[in-house]
């Protein structure tokens, strides 16, 4: 028989965690964007080429980051929900 017990309202605490932390990541991932933006306008060459392709896959892990980060979040919050509904339906079995 399995048995649990969590703190639902440290979860959603948590998730909204995650989305803050989700946030500040994303503001300083665009400034870095800008940044190498702006020097990749100056730069041209072989060098500059496979310089411009780290930054493609760089991008992709970003997002699968930032992706992951969204997901964890929503996980959280739905856990949580789920265990407030469980709870409260099993409280309405025993009311008199």
């Amino acid at each position: 028989m399995a048995m649990f017990a969590t703190d639902t309202g440290l979860m959603r605490q948590k998730s909204a965690a995650v989305l803050a932390t989700a946030e500040r990541v994303r503001a300083e991932v665009d400034s870095m964007r800008a940044s190498l933006s702006e020097l990749q306008g100056t730069w041209s060459g072989s060098a500059s080429a496979n310089f411009q392709n780290i930054v493609a896959q760089w991008r992709a892990t970003q997002a699968q980051v930032e992706e992951s980060l969204s997901q964890i979040s929503v996980a959280l919050t739905r856990a949580s929900e789920q265990y407030d509904q469980v709870e409260q339906a099993n409280m309405s079995l025993f009311a008199q």
